[in-house]
């Protein structure tokens, strides 16, 4: 009988699978489809037939791919409630800088033609 990882449909076959793509994708195959398409992605914008649609589906699954670590660790902290990160607390507003206010019937000119009696 064998054991370990080398039997199908055990558990560990299942995660070893997974590790093994998950070093796949983000891995230099990874970064290698990713140049490709952000290449092709200039390259249809320099002729233009890109649309808009699919320039944002290359952008997304670029984010997706090389997030893709971060993302499982969030998912399976939070799966197990525990916090992935703890929130920065947020940063104190600037306080304003008071600026003089001028009276209401401030005439820069207005004695400016007029002599002083």
């Amino acid at each position: 009988m064998m054991t370990g990882s080398l039997i199908p449909g055990s558990p560990s076959a299942l995660v070893d699978s997974v590790n093994w793509w998950t070093a796949l994708l983000t891995g230099t195959i990874g970064n290698v489809v990713a140049v490709i398409a952000i290449a092709w992605l200039g390259f249809m914008m320099f002729e233009g037939h890109l649309q808009i649609r699919g320039g944002i589906r290359v952008v997304i699954g670029c984010f997706i791919l090389f997030g893709a670590p971060l993302i499982a660790a969030g998912l399976m902290s939070a799966s197990h409630g525990v916090q992935a990160m703890p929130v920065p607390p947020p940063a104190p507003a600037p306080t304003p800088i008071a600026t003089p206010k001028k009276p209401p019937s401030f005439d820069p000119y207005a004695g400016a033609s007029v002599p002083n009696q």
